[in-house]
């Protein structure tokens, strides 16, 4: 191999590892974005005392990103996690940490018991109010990650 071609897959190298870069902290806005939705979009996550909304958390593959801001209660955010994924498919992970979050998410536990009754409140805070921002908003969120990707790789 020449010297030429070594430089060449060099830069390539370089180049990827700039773009991997930007792509994660693309995420990482993007995630930091989509909590606050949940916690202050409509539908907004269901607040009591604020143990459920201080105990959410970003990742960005298995790594800790950030955990929301205390609203109070007794939070437990999650600080490690392991999604399982491929390092070739950089992946964002949103999630709140309490044992009673699913409930509140799907407005009943899995098996379909305890049902809550009257769950979405005239203030906004209800169920899916991870899932229907994310969804509804998809965009948005999309927007955030490529302008994020842009301008750190303009940086490079």
């Amino acid at each position: 191999m020449s010297a030429e071609d070594r430089n060449f897959l060099k830069g390539l190298d370089m180049a990827d590892k700039l773009v991997r870069a930007a792509i994660r902290d693309g995420l990482k806005v993007t995630g930091l974005a989509v909590m606050s939705e949940a916690i202050q979009g409509t539908p907004r996550i269901p607040h009591d005392e604020g143990t459920l909304e201080s105990s959410g958390s970003v990742f960005v593959d298995d790594e800790f990103m950030a955990a929301a801001d205390p609203a109070g209660g007794n939070p437990t955010p999650t600080t490690s996690f392991n999604p399982g994924v491929s390092e070739d498919e950089p992946t964002m992970t949103v999630g709140f940490n309490t044992p009673y979050a699913a409930v509140q998410h799907e407005g009943h536990r899995a098996d379909g018991s305890h049902e809550i009754k009257n769950y979405t409140r005239t203030d906004g805070r209800g169920p899916k109010f991870l899932e229907r921002p994310l969804i509804e908003q998809a965009a948005k969120w999309l927007r955030i990650l490529a302008e994020r990707v842009r301008k750190g790789l303009a940086h490079a």
